[in-house]
């Protein structure tokens, strides 16, 4: 993921949301541990691509599907 995605990922998240980190899955989409402001739990979400503006889309990961890094 570029700087300029990174960002765009950024945008969609909450104020003073921070990112803990961000991954490729050995399968599936990118996923990205964000930590909400007044969570004391981190969040997952997927992110998709749009194809034909490359723009990406962040979803909030189930929490079955979501594990401890």
């Amino acid at each position: 993921m570029s700087d300029k995605q990174m960002k765009q990922v950024k945008e969609q998240l909450p104020d003073k949301a921070r990112i803990m980190q961000a991954f490729k899955p050995y399968v599936g989409n990118i996923r990205v541990i964000v930590r909400l402001p007044g969570e004391k739990t981190d969040t997952t979400y997927t992110v998709t691509f749009d194809r034909e503006t490359d723009y990406p889309y962040i979803e909030p990961l189930a929490k079955e599907e979501q594990t401890c890094a």
